[in-house]
């Protein structure tokens, strides 16, 4: 992150990792409106702590808009890709 979180209990949270998308991820879209809805969701479901853990809920809100523009364009990218594209494989 360029701009780390610091928590409430004193640890800074300084990266994490976005990992690809699954099912359940794609079937969340429908669900969601508007773009930045729809961004500060997937990167709560596709970031990751570097321990593979789950970030925080809420994590989203608390990213500068900077990491969150990057961590969602990230995020948007593999839904991007993994979406159908009509081509028959």
């Amino acid at each position: 992150l360029a701009h780390p979180i610091n928590l409430e209990s004193g640890s800074t949270i300084s990266e994490v990792v976005v990992v690809r998308p699954k099912g359940s991820d794609l079937k969340v879209l429908d669900q969601l409106e508007g773009h930045v809805d729809i961004m500060a969701t997937m990167i709560e479901r596709l970031c990751r702590m570097p321990d593979e853990s789950d970030v925080f809920p809420g994590f989203a809100d608390e990213l500068d808009v900077e990491d969150f523009a990057k961590l969602g364009e990230s995020a948007m990218s593999l839904i991007t890709a993994a979406l159908p594209t009509g081509d028959k494989s």
